[in-house]
């Protein structure tokens, strides 16, 4: 296997290894929930957005950056640990197949991939 082949053959296992992360960061992600404008003028309106404590207000703070909305808008979750243990087999076998294109034989090494590739789909 001639040295542009290699690079080839050790992009397309990168390439299935980022495809296959890719897609366990979407399943790892807990979607939050953001507010429209309209839904925060609507919370002010009804006493349902706490004003902060002066002491984190200044004459710069913007109207929008002013309130606690708590419950009301929450942030997506990424489950690190989850990802960690659902990826690491994945990188395992992409380690062992670049293992395999440096050190050994083209024909072997292609196995490999498409062996793989078949898994992380």
């Amino acid at each position: 296997m001639n040295q542009q082949q290699k690079a080839y053959a050790m992009a397309r296992v990168s390439s299935i290894l980022n495809k296959k992360g890719s897609e366990l960061k979407a399943r790892f992600t807990t979607k939050g929930k953001s507010l429209t404008f309209v839904e925060k003028c609507r919370l002010i309106r009804n006493g349902g957005a706490e004003l902060l404590p002066d002491s984190q207000l200044s004459t710069w703070t913007d109207l929008k950056d002013a309130f606690l909305w708590g419950q009301h808008e929450i942030q997506d979750h990424f489950d690190q640990s989850a990802y960690d243990s659902a990826i690491e087999p994945f990188q395992a076998e992409a380690t062992r197949i670049q293992d395999q294109l440096m050190l050994g034989d083209a024909e072997e090494a292609l196995k490999l991939i498409q062996a793989f590739e078949s898994k992380a789909e």
